[in-house]
Parts: structure tokens; C-alpha cells; sequence
């Protein structure tokens, strides 16, 4: 069976300490890498294959504006989200589905309540339930049912993997990766996930985040990187983990389920994270102290967006521990 990277080709990225006690020990890999695809920092295994998950959204956003979907602003940012389903969110996807004579019937992801509190309690007020269009990924879904729109192409089967949508998502994944994709599965939106090394992710993320001042670069990759640092909300959430490390560093920062991170920096250094537990809670520490490390962060800023992305560990409620990191990250700080 196909697989990823084992435990013991992984290394120790972040304890989590509980009264002086360490309670809890997250393993992973990482890679940072230069904006010449050249490897900076190593961590753990690197070229097996994960599965990036949402963290592959701005490619599948790219795939859908180079079918002709003429996404502007927030609605790229959108396409790209793992969002909380507020109101806010809810309101520009249900935009995207009228510009392409759609509705959220159309949607193929599941129902979903928000994560986002108000708008929870106005689906709950208004007796409408469980709303596709409240699915943290409906708005990769309406880029893609626009880009059905556009094309002529069938709506019902836009998330199989022959579809000729998904087929142009897994050929600019390769373009960027600069790898073939060596597995295909079905992510939790429905939608085809293709498995990738870190090292092939970050490469992707680099190129993304460098595209608006390289002329060489698809101008399309370079609006997805703007919309991403511009409207930062629409990403994921106000107060959120990706939408606070964009709003103050300014440098795209998208997570993937199963403890994926990618972030890349405008100088198109990037660093991607698999923790390999699952857990996303120490996958902002690691990738920004190792992009901090590596000196394309100042240090300085990145301590406080820390104090607001890492939460303490509480007891009683009240904090009695942290996340910190474990050695092999410490050592790259000294």
C-alpha cells in the first residue's frame, strides 16, 4: 500500500509542555527552500509523498482562472479558502455561483454548519441547516462549477478525475511541483487529491508567492498571490491562524488537513510542514521559526504573531503550559 513517510524517518518538531511536564511530542518533517528551488533547511523526510490537501487550493484556483473564469478580487482569494463559513464568505461564493448562472444545489460538497458563530446561529435561526455553501471549500468548488460554466463542460461529474477541469488541476500541479504525481485519493471536499513530496510542495508555493515580481510568471498565479496577502479574511477567518500570519507578515500562508502548512515569502522563499500525527497546532510555529532561521523573516515580527497564532495549554482555564519547539528546530536558532 502506498504511504507516507514513517516515524522514524521523521524528527521531533514541537513538544507540548503541561506544568513543567512534557505531556505530548509532535513529529514531522519540513523543508525550507530558496527561491532557486535549492534546499535550505531539512527536516526529517522530505521526498516521500503526502498528501498537501487545502494547501493545494491556490493551484486548483489557478486551474479554473486558466479555463477562463474571470475571478476578480475576494473571489480569488475565496477559491483559495479554507474558510469558516461566515457570512461574509457565504455571500461572495454565493456571488461566484450566480456569475456562472449556478446555484448552491450545484455545489458536490458535503452540507456543512459554519464554523463561523454568527452565521451558525442565523442558519439555526432561520430553521436552513446544514448549508453546502457554508463547506469550508465551497468556494473551490464554485471556482471549479464556473469554470464547467465557461467551457461548456459537464457540471455533475466536475469533481471525477478524467473531468477535463481536474485533468488541467493535476497538470499545473505537476508544472509546479516539478514532480509526476505519484497517487490519487479523494479529499474530504470530494474533489481529487494527488500526493506530492514536501520538497515538490514548497517548490509550488515558492514559484506562487514570488509570481507578482516575476515577469517570467503566469499573471494569473500572480493575482491568486496578491488576492491571498490582500483579502486575507476571505482565506480562512477574522482572527484566524492563516488570516492573522498574512495580515501581519505579509507572506501567504495556507494550511492542508492531516497537519499540512505551506507558507511562502514574496522573495519566493517557502517552507511546507507535515506533522505527522495530524495535528495542525504546532504546524504555524514550526513553519515560521524555520522560515525566522532561515532569514527571510524578521525574527522580531514573527515572535508576536506567535503570542496571537499558538494557543496556550490551559488548565482549569487558565494557562499552565505551551507548544514549543522541540531540538531540531531549536538547534537551527542558534
Amino acid at each position: 500500500m502506498p504511504e507516507t513517510f514513517k516515524a522514524a524517518d521523521a524528527v521531533e518538531l514541537a513538544v507540548v509542555e503541561r506544568n513543567g511536564f512534557i505531556e505530548s511530542r509532535h513529529l514531522g518533517s519540513a523543508v525550507v527552500m530558496a527561491a532557486d528551488g535549492s534546499v535550505v533547511t531539512e527536516l526529517g523526510d522530505i521526498s516521500a509523498p503526502i498528501f498537501p490537501r487545502s494547501a493545494l487550493k491556490p493551484f486548483q484556483a489557478l486551474a479554473s482562472m486558466q479555463s477562463g473564469v474571470p475571478l476578480r478580487g475576494v473571489q480569488v482569494a475565496l477559491a483559495c479558502a479554507s474558510h469558516t463559513g461566515s457570512l461574509e464568505h457565504m455571500d461572495v461564493v454565493n456571488g461566484m455561483l450566480k456569475a456562472a448562472d449556478l446555484t448552491d444545489e450545484d455545489l458536490q460538497c458535503p452540507a456543512a454548519w459554519p464554523q463561523d458563530e454568527t452565521a451558525r446561529g442565523w442558519l439555526v435561526r432561520t430553521d436552513r441547516g446544514r448549508q453546502r455553501v457554508a463547506f469550508n471549500c465551497s468556494g473551490k468548488h464554485a471556482g471549479f462549477l464556473w469554470a464547467c460554466a465557461e467551457n461548456g463542460w459537464d457540471t455533475k461529474t466536475y469533481l471525477h478525475p478524467n473531468h477535463p477541469l481536474q485533468r488541467r488541476v493535476m497538470e499545473i500541479i505537476e508544472e509546479y511541483t516539478g514532480e509526476r504525481i505519484s497517487h490519487l485519493a479523494t479529499d474530504g471536499c470530494g474533489a481529487p487529491v494527488p500526493a506530492v513530496s514536501l520538497t515538490g510542495l514548497a517548490r509550488a508555493v515558492g514559484k506562487l508567492a514570488k509570481a507578482p515580481s516575476d515577469k517570467n510568471a503566469d499573471a494569473r498565479a500572480a493575482t491568486i498571490a496578491t488576492a491571498m496577502v490582500d483579502y486575507p479574511w476571505a482565506v480562512q477567518g477574522h482572527g484566524e491562524e492563516n488570516t492573522v500570519v498574512m495580515e501581519d507578515l505579509e507572506i501567504i500562508a495556507k494550511l492542508g488537513a492531516e497537519g499540512v502548512m505551506v507558507m511562502g515569502t514574496d522573495t519566493g522563499v517557502s517552507v511546507a510542514v507535515k506533522i505527522l500525527d495530524g495535528g495542525a497546532r504546532a504546524a504555524s510555529l514550526v513553519g515560521l521559526t524555520l522560515l525566522a532561521a532561515a532569514g527571510a523573516l524578521d525574527a522580531e515580527k514573527v515572535g508576536p504573531v506567535l503570542e496571537k497564532v499558538v494557543k496556550p495549554v490551559l488548565g482549569g482555564g487558565e494557562p499552565v503550559g505551551r507548544i514549543r519547539l522541540a531540538a531540531p528546530v531549536m538547534a537551527l536558532l542558534d
